[in-house]
C-alpha cells in the first residue's frame, strides 16, 4: 500500500500576499484604463462615420434642391405663359389649344425637396448623438 505523503507548504508572509494584491489590481486596472481608451476610439470612429454620411447626406440634399428649384423655375416661366394666355382669353382673343396645353404641361407639377434624414433619425434613435462633442453641431443637426 502506498502512503501519500503532502508536500511541505512555506506559509506565505504578510508582504507576499500585499504584493500579490497589488499585482492583481494593477492588472485590472490597467485592464479597465485599456478597456476605456480602446472604446473611446471607437466611438470617435463612429463619429467620424456618421460625419461624413451626414456631409454625403447633404451634398445629395444640396443637388436634389438646386435640380428642384432649376424645375421650379421652368414652370414658372410656364405660368407665365398660361397668364399671358388668360389676359388674351379675358380680352376675347381666345386660344383654346393654348390654354389646355399651358394648363396641362405647367399646373400641379411642382417640385419638392425631400431630404434624406436617416442618417440624422440612426443617430439620434440609437442615441449615437452623444458622441458628438461640438454642441453647435448637435443643435444644428437637431435643426435640420
Amino acid at each position: 500500500m502506498e502512503v501519500h505523503h503532502h508536500p511541505h507548504i512555506e506559509k506565505k508572509g504578510f508582504k507576499e500576499y500585499f504584493l500579490e494584491f497589488l499585482m492583481i489590481f494593477l492588472a485590472v486596472t490597467m485592464g479597465f484604463f485599456a478597456e476605456s481608451i480602446r472604446e473611446h476610439l471607437v466611438e470617435k470612429a463612429h463619429e467620424k462615420e456618421y460625419m461624413k454620411e451626414i456631409v454625403e447626406d447633404l451634398k445629395y440634399d444640396t443637388i436634389r434642391c438646386r435640380v428642384n428649384a432649376e424645375n421650379n423655375v421652368l414652370l414658372l416661366s410656364g405660368l407665365d405663359s398660361l397668364r399671358n394666355e388668360l389676359k388674351q382669353a379675358i380680352k376675347g382673343n381666345i386660344n383654346a389649344n393654348a390654354l389646355y396645353y399651358f394648363s396641362f404641361q405647367y399646373t400641379g407639377k411642382w417640385h419638392q425637396a425631400i431630404f434624406n434624414t436617416s442618417t440624422i433619425t440612426e443617430l439620434k434613435n440609437s442615441g449615437s448623438l452623444r458622441l458628438i462633442e461640438d454642441k453647435n453641431i448637435v443643435n444644428g443637426i437637431a435643426d435640420y
